[in-house]
């Protein structure tokens, strides 16, 4: 039997999908309605572009498992558009979108996607879906079994339009979807599941109601915090396959050249945070 895509998107929420990611829905429409899905997502060769990115080296690869990742454009970098509600001002500043080689995508490949996904998001949703049954098919053939990380970039609620549960249930080799997320409420599923990414605005009331608590710390204070506290802390330099950590809390290093804001962590204020100098320890 055919693998049927439109199986697993729950149509009725597209529209509250859509409202979500805007900003001005007027600004949106206005400068955006006039192109096709094809204007968008099909390049010069003719070829689509691809939707899920297959990972280069070993952070996505980790015995036997693989974190495929869909990135969009960051934040508000698309007019009439906020793919990452709850940023705070700092997560903006140290964007990873802005970085590396993903920077040199965000302008057309990543916008271009962002705008297919607002205007034709069923088949836009239905091509992701495509791409992943093929892709693990092909993980499959080489006994790998496969994550999906749909926010790269982003921090919007597929959960709302795919079924996860159902997609889990059908492809051998899929093991659910994961993502980072600094909304504030906790929308994990059996199939999907959010690890809570730590911010200059964040409390701990919010970050417990998550089993992972992801922290950017500087470089040189990861390395001791690793050192003094391993029973603590897990190092996500090493995989970003967060429903695999061995414990709640992972640390992950600042990428950028400085930082002036406090979403970036130091070794000090982890220890503050978590209470590590107290005999009680922390979970």
């Amino acid at each position: 039997m055919p693998f049927n895509p439109q199986k697993y998107i729950i149509t009725d929420n597209i529209p509250q999908f859509q409202k979500f990611m805007q900003s001005d829905s007027v600004t949106a429409l206005s400068l955006y309605s006039h192109l096709t899905y094809n204007d968008l997502m099909v390049l010069d060769s003719g070829k689509r572009r691809d939707i899920i990115t297959v990972p280069s080296n070993k952070f996505d690869i980790q015995n036997g498992h693989v974190a495929i990742v869909q990135y969009l454009a960051p934040a508000q970098h698309v007019s009439g558009l906020n793919v990452c509600r709850f940023a705070s001002e700092g997560c903006k500043k140290s964007c990873l979108g802005y970085t590396g080689r993903l920077a040199l995508n965000v302008d057309r490949t990543y916008t271009n996607k962002t705008i297919a996904l607002y205007l034709y998001t069923e088949q836009y949703l239905s091509d992701l879906i495509n791409d992943l049954d093929t892709l693990c098919y092909t993980y499959q053939k080489q006994n790998k079994f496969v994550y999906l990380r749909l926010n790269g970039l982003s921090d919007l609620p597929f959960d709302w339009v795919i079924d996860f549960d159902l997609l889990f249930e059908d492809i051998f080799n899929f093991l659910g979807g994961y993502d980072y997320t600094k909304k504030p409420v906790n929308d994990q599923t059996m199939n999907h599941h959010y690890t809570y990414s730590w911010n200059e605005k964040s409390t701990l009331q919010i970050a417990n109601r998550f089993d992972r608590v992801a922290y950017v710390v500087l470089k040189k204070d990861k390395v001791r915090l690793m050192s003094e506290y391993p029973d603590i802390f897990t190092d996500g330099n090493i995989s970003d396959i967060r429903p695999k950590d061995r414990t709640r809390h992972v640390l992950l290093p600042f990428k950028g050249k400085k930082t002036d804001n406090d979403f970036v962590m130091s070794y000090d204020a982890m220890v503050s945070l978590l209470g590590l100098n107290n005999t009680e320890g922390v979970t």
